[in-house]
């Protein structure tokens, strides 16, 4: 009892179906959230528009698997799932870019270096400033 996904569409019909997915994906993320230019003009990670890009991602992931299931044609999961990819990475990067020089921004939150690990058969020693050491000694 298994679902096999026998293609219910024809050769042409299967690339109409699917241009038709991404399409739908295209929609779904200019309709909620806007262009790209706009995310590009808001503050670098902006809460409502983090959310917004949230919301069309699920909206666009159920709706290309809801297709997919209905024309039970991987080419329209292909497809879709690609355009989704690609209007995640570039609503993604907008969001996250700075509106005054359009690089990237990072967070102190999101980033913090690691320390190195002490070397096998070495300790580590931590010794107090000189002028700590003097002031306690006077």
């Amino acid at each position: 009892m298994g679902f096999s996904f026998k293609p219910r569409l024809s050769g042409e019909n299967s690339i109409i179906m699917a241009a038709a997915a991404a399409g739908i994906v295209y929609a779904i993320f200019t309709q909620k959230i806007g262009p790209v230019a706009d995310v590009h003009a808001t503050g670098a990670r902006d809460g409502n528009m983090g959310a917004a890009i949230r919301k069309a991602e699920w909206t666009s992931i159920i709706s290309v698997a809801a297709l997919t299931l209905l024309a039970q044609d991987l080419n329209v999961a292909i497809i879709g799932g690609g355009a989704v990819l690609l209007e995640q990475l570039s609503y993604r990067h907008a969001w996250m870019a700075s509106e005054a020089n359009g690089q990237i921004q990072v967070t102190p939150q999101s980033y913090a270096p690691a320390a190195a690990p002490p070397q096998a058969g070495l300790s580590v020693v931590q010794s107090a400033p000189a002028g700590l050491v003097e002031a306690q000694a006077g």
